[in-house]
């Protein structure tokens, strides 16, 4: 490796800079020995920026110079780099749209009359959104949203053979069998990855993949369901827990309900029980994957 960079660039501000180096090297070296050589003997800083990224663009000579380029950016802007070197992984978090959903009673409320206000904590049939004047409750749309949890990383060519493609491809919607990248089991359902093979400028290695996995994230629930307690004669409320991606099924039974305040009277649907389904698979991400 050059003492020095032979070209440097950046922006007018300081925030980055790209300083270019010129690599001798023995004949047999690859581009790979050439880019971990770099992470050895070039500054891991350079003035108040910090190193983010090592690439080995290209071969100058068939024998013995390689070009080097690395990269610099200031601290609060850095973040963390794309995986470059095999056995790299990036997690990132994003959140989408989820669509919308129509929700016919509200998760809680507080009714306000001239005598005060009061809280509808613990009374369903009061909580029903929009009811018409049949007594039917219309509900309202409700705008959801979904949290992606994105793996990147780069792969040894060598291991990304026909059979791991048919086994990753497999594992899609399955969820997470064992805690995977910190989160708990269950909560993460693989809905869709990509694998795109590096280009080889050398041929002298086989080329690394570049391979995002794309989770959706759904975390434990603990709370508590309405339901109809039949020795009561009154709606109770039941606590629960489950796995993030389990199904909750509600059999449910149509119970009339008056509102004597409002000269109001129609029929509430109450659940009686709740069942919990498993509609996923499991998988243990990390050894299928080896990240």
């Amino acid at each position: 490796m050059d003492e020095g960079p032979e070209t440097e660039s950046g922006d007018v501000g300081g925030h980055s800079k790209q300083l270019r180096y010129f690599a001798h090297v023995s004949e047999k070296e690859t581009y790979a020995e050439v880019r971990d050589a770099a992470k050895d003997q070039t500054p891991r800083t350079y003035f108040n920026l910090v190193r983010t990224q090592i690439t080995v663009p290209r071969r100058i000579t068939f024998d013995t110079i390689f070009e080097v380029i690395v990269d610099y950016k200031h601290p609060g802007e850095a973040g963390t780099p794309s995986p470059q070197n095999a056995g790299d992984t990036r997690v990132s978090v994003r959140s989408e749209g989820g669509g919308q959903f129509q929700m016919l009673f509200s998760l809680d409320g507080i009714r306000v009359s001239p005598s005060g206000a009061s809280s509808l904590s613990e009374e369903l049939g009061l909580r029903a959104i929009n009811v018409d004047k049949s007594g039917n409750p219309q509900g309202t749309p409700v705008e959801g949203n979904a949290i992606m949890i994105i793996v990147e990383t780069l792969k040894e060519g060598a291991s990304v053979t026909n059979d791991f493609i048919l086994r990753a491809a497999s594992a899609k919607g399955k969820v997470n069998a064992f805690p995977y990248k910190g989160f708990p089991r269950g909560s993460l359902r693989l809905v869709n990855f990509d694998a795109q093979q590096q280009a080889n400028p050398g041929g002298d290695y086989v080329p690394s993949w570049a391979m995002n996995f794309a989770f959706h994230f759904e975390p434990p629930y603990q709370g508590k369901a309405p339901m109809w307690d039949d020795s009561k004669s009154e709606i109770v409320l039941v606590p629960y827990q489950r796995e993030g991606h389990w199904l909750e099924d509600y059999s449910k039974i149509d119970r009339p309900y008056e509102d004597s305040t409002v000269a109001m009277k129609f029929v509430t649907p109450v659940a009686t029980h709740l069942t919990l389904h498993q509609v996923y698979e499991y998988e243990d991400f990390e050894t299928l994957l080896g990240i």
